[in-house]
């Protein structure tokens, strides 16, 4: 299984071309054998927050929603265990300043 393969298991959702444009900007090799490298784990933290964008979808029957708060915890233990600067902390980056 290479690294498209894996990606293409977990997040179907998103098409190949963000797939492929998130693995180039994290120095993922597309075609190279899946090692669950810290590079693939970012990529997928990516596509899960690429995935939060995503409209809800609903034609007759089918419907389909995303869990936002799943998706959004899922990418945060990947940037935490990395120390990527994409991981938010769900804390407001400016605090009171007295005056």
């Amino acid at each position: 299984m290479n690294n498209t393969d894996w990606l293409n298991e977990l997040v179907p959702e998103v098409s190949q071309g963000i797939k492929t444009a998130v693995m180039t900007a994290r120095g993922v090799d597309p075609l190279a054998v899946y090692n669950g490298s810290e590079s693939v784990e970012l990529a997928e933290a990516d596509l899960y927050m690429r995935i939060l964008i995503m409209p809800e979808f609903s034609e007759g029957s089918l419907s389909i929603k995303y869990d936002a708060s799943s998706l959004k915890d899922a990418a945060n233990r990947i940037y935490l265990k990395y120390d990527d600067d994409r991981y938010s902390s769900g804390q407001p980056t400016i605090k009171r300043q007295k005056l």
